[in-house]
């Protein structure tokens, strides 16, 4: 819950940046909210990790080459690799305290364990 609540001040904050005419700083928070909110979830529920990968490299590819100026582009396009490697390694260490989430399809009841 703490982690959306971030997200979304952030993207508050950038969506009102961005109206009053502060394209690049409300760009910039929108952004770096993806790469800063999206990783941490791997460290609280297993099986995540594929599935935040994909959003960290789409969104930020989407920011990268669709929304970002062109000049920027040098600057940012690995921030998304160094943070889908971020997220990987969770798995590869597999903290204890992690909640297990099980499912046999996308439409099942899930249980947390």
């Amino acid at each position: 819950m703490a982690i959306t609540t971030i997200a979304l001040i952030v993207d508050v904050i950038s969506v009102v940046l961005i109206t009053r005419g502060q394209l690049e700083q409300g760009l910039k928070y929108l952004f770096w909210s993806t790469l800063f909110t999206v990783p941490p979830n791997a460290l609280l529920v297993t099986n995540t990790t594929p599935f935040l990968i994909s959003i960290i490299v789409v969104v930020s590819s989407i920011h990268i080459f669709y929304l970002q100026p062109q000049a920027w582009r040098k600057k940012y396009q690995f921030a998304p690799i160094i943070a889908s490697i971020l997220t990987a390694s969770v798995e590869v260490f597999q903290p204890s305290f992690r909640l297990e989430i099980t499912g046999t399809s996308p439409t099942s009841n899930f249980s947390v364990h």
